[in-house]
């Protein structure tokens, strides 16, 4: 029986310190962005180190687009678990993915706050409806925007 290796993946931000540039991250071409990376880590990594990384890969910077398409399937599963655990629907409405986008999302750190983010602007509110019995005397709720903030407001029974 053959075992299939493990894919293990190393990330880095190093900076090719004469350009500034983020490497890993950054409007670079392919293979000048794999010239920087070899420079950069050259100077903070033993050889022996390099020589067991088989590949490199140069990311593009995320943009909003791609932020929102990182967060669809955060909000969905928030979604999926509060129906099947408690019965309830939510809608997370236009503003509120946009607050949601904007405050998890930076161009120098990119979606890193984003699940952060959703902790701290839904799951943590939605957690105290849950232990207070309010998020069961309605069907469903909204995430709505209010301001800077976010609101979760019951949904209205048409």
């Amino acid at each position: 029986m053959s075992r299939k290796p493990k894919a293990d993946a190393l990330t880095s931000n190093l900076t090719a310190h004469k350009e500034e540039k983020h490497l890993g991250f950054g409007p670079q071409e392919s293979e000048t962005a794999k010239a920087d990376w070899v420079r950069a880590v050259g100077q903070h990594f033993r050889i022996e180190f390099i020589n067991r990384i088989d590949e490199v890969v140069v990311f593009r910077p995320l943009d909003e687009s791609a932020v929102r398409a990182i967060l669809k399937p955060m909000l969905e599963e928030i979604r999926t678990t509060l129906k099947k655990q408690h019965g309830v629907a939510i809608e997370f409405d236009a503003g509120a993915t946009d607050l949601i986008v904007s405050a998890g999302f930076s161009p120098a750190l990119g979606a890193r706050e984003l699940r952060r983010t959703v902790e701290r602007l839904v799951q943590a509110p939605l957690s105290r409806l849950v232990l207070s019995g309010e998020l069961k005397k309605h069907e469903g709720w909204r995430v709505v925007r209010s301001d800077k903030d976010l609101m979760i407001v019951p949904l209205e029974k048409d």
